[in-house]
């Protein structure tokens, strides 16, 4: 994790480019569950929900040669959908522990809410 300060708002009261150092404070494991392409809903509801309404009544004996290969390629993706949505859910149980979220307690300043932070982890997590 870094933090950075706003470089053209330094650069505003000095009155020449920003200069900072970046220090690393800590590494957060599985962010990248919070991804928009790791949305579980857009993976499993709505890209795969309808479809599946629609396989339900599917009749393979009376299918067409055409109406065959779309339900053949469309289980494929599915497949590849249900692999991405594994990858979110292993992330996601890599981000949401308490050892990992409790790394994000450096970033707040108040200690009311460094002590608020605490007591939710341990009640949550």
């Amino acid at each position: 994790m870094t933090i950075a300060p706003d470089e053209d708002a330094i650069a505003g009261i000095s009155g020449q480019s920003a200069q900072y150092v970046t220090e690393s404070i800590g590494v957060i494991q599985g962010i990248a569950c919070l991804y928009p392409e790791n949305n579980l809903r857009e993976i499993l509801v709505i890209d795969a929900g309808g479809n599946l309404k629609a396989l339900h009544g599917f009749d393979v004996d009376n299918a067409s040669s055409r109406e065959l290969r779309f339900w053949s390629k469309w289980c494929h993706e599915l497949d590849v959908k249900l692999d991405r949505a594994r990858e979110a859910v292993r992330l996601g149980r890599v981000f949401l522990t308490k050892d990992n979220l409790s790394r994000l307690n450096v970033l707040l300043t108040d200690s009311a809410e460094q002590s608020m932070f605490k007591r939710w982890l341990g009640a949550n997590l």
